[in-house]
């Protein structure tokens, strides 16, 4: 499979149901590890999120956000130190512009992924 920017392929696809057709025909084709294999293939794609408008999925991003806090994906805890992140954010990009939009701010510590990726905020 692809990673990265990059296209999934026609040659991707087949080999991907190339394997799938042959868990079937040994029996072994296992739901668990199918669910296991989708959240590992989305998460290669999409769990980390890019440096801003560069991102290419930058927009999804922000669509499935505003899902996330929709359904109740934060407590009110949370979402509060979210805010004040993004207060202080842009409280130093208008006052000196020392930071830059992609920079970390004061990040809670709970956020940073354990894995590495395309880029983080």
């Amino acid at each position: 499979m692809t990673t990265d920017n990059a296209r999934v392929t026609v040659a991707d696809c087949v080999n991907a149901a190339s394997d799938i057709h042959a868990e079937v025909e040994a029996n072994t084709l296992d739901p668990s590890a199918i669910e296991d294999r989708a959240v590992e293939a989305c998460r290669a794609l999409f769990g980390l999120v890019g440096n801003g408008q560069d991102d290419g999925l930058w927009v999804l991003h922000r669509d499935v956000t505003r899902q996330f806090l929709g359904a109740g994906g934060l407590t009110a805890d949370e979402l509060t130190e979210w805010v004040a992140v993004q207060r202080r954010r842009e409280s130093d990009l208008s006052g000196d512009g020392s930071a830059t939009s992609g920079e970390t701010i004061g990040v809670p510590s709970e956020s940073v992924p354990e894995t590495s990726g395309r880029g983080l905020m």
